[in-house]
């Protein structure tokens, strides 16, 4: 039951409909087909031409069975009319402003003045009479609304019961308009006033539940599916149960017959089939009730009246309360079915995508370990076990240990390891491997999981190449040096060209290629010395070697003056000669890549950050190109924009990178403040590190 209000909207329809229509009348009743051209809320014309004939019959229905003695009714269809029509319309959050709600009232208010005048009611209680229905009928709906927070619905036995509080506040509301209006003037007795309430629940549960049930989305969702004809056999035959009752004078068993039949039929039905056969039941009650054939007794038409009522509020609470249960019941299995069988396929593709993954482990030519908690190999692959040795359920500190170091470091990146010596047709001897560690915690696991990859014969091809370009970096230096010899005795002894050029500018070209070459063949020893050295580390105040790297370089240094500002006065453990090398390479790039004529700035500070020496050095150069921070750290890297200007091998922040991370540090760079670069160094603090001054 999700929509009393935008349910059926029609694109033809050129009736005028409510401008803004409540959320929570948009769930109430179904918004396609014939439910759409009775919703007041949406359709308030139609309705109303629907709705009020149908209220004033049900007036005039009432109206005909009147209590003998009595200005009391026997039974009252009105008051459910009237909810039918009121409900959807105080769906509205905002209710009392909406003017179709206030026209329906009058309209019910106004045919009840209308009957009751008509068919002889004292006009002193007259608009009371009217009034009570509108008060019993959106009191109601407005408690049921609240009540089922914010989305009145039957579909369940809870609903039901607070369905029916709501029709008992609803009616109780209502009993200080008439009733207590004839109470006052002595026209009604407060026994005939309880009666009056009795009969109005009755009304509005049975006629009110209907509405809920067979207008609304409610009728949907229900799971049950029972058989009409058999169904109508059944009310059939409890009408007759009860029509041959009262020929046989046996009234009081027909009663609880009548009960155990309506809680049979619970069983089997769906709720709408429920509703329906107690609805003939109570119509069938009602008349035999009305027409002097009382199927369950009483000394007087009243108390005949009474009896009637009280049964079919039974039947009908018991029978729906029954059948919303199993209702509930059945779509609750449904629900449960669903997910089993989503759980099912949803274990069926994980049982997939294992098996997929470890088809793919497997065939892996990297070896894959996966460490539990213990430190126990608990996946291993082929090649794992090719290359370590390892099994599952094998501890790695017993077969490889050196494992076992690489886990405990907790290093970034990959790490090289001298490959065990393992015998057999699935080894192959000695060699170097590579390891990558990665961690996986969360709340219910631990697991360390390890990639093997033998870069044996990388590493030699990496040495070999190292080798060759240390010899050939060494062993060029001696021709270079002669061919630079050479061009200073050229530049002395050659006579000058005619055109008046001297000597040494006509050899200035060769002599700048020999210095780029000797530039070069010194950053490639240095980066081999970086690579392959041994650090000794010593602690020394980061200022000092600073400066005596500055004053070096403004020696050597031409073009404008540079302005250095140096405020390093902390201590840092490394090696003294290869930092220096960090320093010289990081202050030469800030002096040389300066625009032209640009005086070089250069800004060195540093200072104790947590457990880290943290050294910045920063400059107004041209800076370094976005995107290309990192690359500038790999070899033989030159930003495209600044090697066509500025002279270089490539290899100087590689040199800086290398140094400082066989330190232990990092180094990394970006911005500077200065709008240039800046370099910064993070190495390892020395124990008692502080400020020197």
């Amino acid at each position: 039951m999700e929509g009393f209000v935008e349910t059926f909207l029609d694109e033809d329809s050129r009736e005028p409909e409510v401008a803004e229509i409540s959320p929570i009348s948009r769930q109430l009743f179904d918004d396609t087909g014939w439910r759409h051209r009775l919703n007041p809320a949406v359709s308030p014309v139609r309705a109303c031409l629907l709705f009020f004939p149908t209220y004033v019959v049900a007036v005039i229905a009432g109206r005909s069975l009147i209590i003998p003695g009595s200005l009391i009714s026997a039974t009252w269809p009105a008051v459910g009319v009237a909810f039918a029509w009121l409900f959807p319309l105080a769906c509205h959050r905002r209710w009392w402003t909406q003017p179709t709600l206030w026209v329906a009232a009058g309209l019910i208010w106004t045919g009840s003045v209308t009957v009751n005048l008509v068919t002889g009611l004292p006009w002193v209680i007259v608009p009371f009479a009217g009034l009570s229905n509108v008060v019993g009928a959106l009191v109601t709906s407005l408690v049921f609304i609240a009540r089922c927070n914010g989305l009145p619905q039957l579909t369940t036995a809870r609903e039901l019961r607070c369905f029916v509080g709501s029709c008992l506040i609803g009616v109780s509301a209502a009993w200080f308009t008439f009733p207590l209006s004839g109470l006052v003037s002595g026209r009604l007795s407060f026994l005939t006033t309880m009666f009056w309430m009795l009969r109005n629940v009755v009304s509005i549960v049975v006629l009110g539940a209907g509405a809920l049930l067979f207008l609304g989305t409610s009728s949907h969702r229900m799971m049950t599916r029972g058989s009409w004809a058999i169904a109508v056999i059944a009310a059939g035959l409890s009408g007759a149960l009860i029509v041959g009752a009262t020929q046989f004078q046996a009234e009081r068993a027909v009663s609880f017959a009548v009960i155990i039949i309506g809680i049979g039929t619970a069983t089997l039905f769906s709720p709408r089939q429920v509703y329906a056969y107690v609805l003939v039941v109570a119509l069938v009650i009602t008349v035999m009730a009305t027409t002097g054939h009382p199927p369950f007794g009483g000394d007087t038409a009243a108390d005949q009246a009474g009896l009637a009522h009280s049964v079919i509020l039974i039947v009908f609470v018991v029978a729906m309360s029954t059948s919303l249960d199993r209702e509930e019941r059945v779509a609750l299995l449904h629900q449960v079915r669903r997910e089993a069988v989503a759980a099912r396929q949803a274990g069926n593709r994980a049982g997939l995508q294992a098996r997929l993954l470890s088809t793919v482990v497997a065939a892996m030519h990297e070896g894959v370990v996966v460490l539990d908690e213990a430190g126990r190999a608990v996946v291993v692959n082929d090649a794992a076990t090719r290359l370590v040795g390892l099994s599952p359920g094998d501890q790695p500190l017993d077969l490889c240990p050196a494992l076992v170091d690489i886990v405990n470091t907790e290093s970034e990146g990959p790490t090289d390891m001298d490959r065990p010596g393992l015998s057999g047709p699935h080894h192959s001897g000695h060699g170097t491997l590579e390891v990558a560690v990665t961690r996986i915690d969360t709340d219910d696991i631990a697991r360390t999981v390890l990639i093997v990859r033998d870069v044996t014969v990388e590493r030699r091809h990496v040495d070999d190449l190292r080798t060759f370009a240390r010899v050939a970096a060494h062993d060029l230096r001696q021709p270079l040096a002669a061919l630079v010899m050479w061009l200073e005795i050229l530049a002395d002894d050659l006579p000058a060209p005619p055109d008046g050029t001297s000597t040494r500018d006509m050899l200035a070209p060769l002599r700048a290629a020999t210095e780029r070459m000797e530039t070069f063949l010194n950053d490639l020893t240095d980066y081999s010395v970086a690579r392959d050295g041994v650090p000794q580390p010593s602690r020394f105040v980061v200022e000092d070697l600073v400066r005596q790297v500055i004053t070096e370089r403004l020696v050597r240094m031409s073009g404008p003056p540079a302005s250095v500002d140096v405020d390093a006065p902390v201590e840092m453990s490394a090696d003294p000669v290869m930092m220096r090398q960090v320093v010289d390479n990081v202050i030469s790039n800030a002096m040389k890549y300066v625009q032209e004529g640009q005086a070089p700035r250069v800004d060195v500070s540093a200072a104790v950050e947590a457990d880290d020496v943290v050294l910045r050095i920063d400059d107004a150069g041209v800076g370094i190109p976005a995107g290309e921070e990192e690359a500038v750290f790999t070899e033989f890297h030159r930003a495209q924009e600044h090697a066509a200007h500025y002279a270089g091998s490539g290899l100087g922040l590689a040199i800086c990178r290398r140094i400082v991370e066989r330190h232990g540090g990092t180094i990394k760079a970006g911005a500077s403040p200065l709008g240039g670069t800046r370099i910064e160094i993070r190495m390892p603090r020395p124990e008692g590190a502080a400020d020197s001054r």
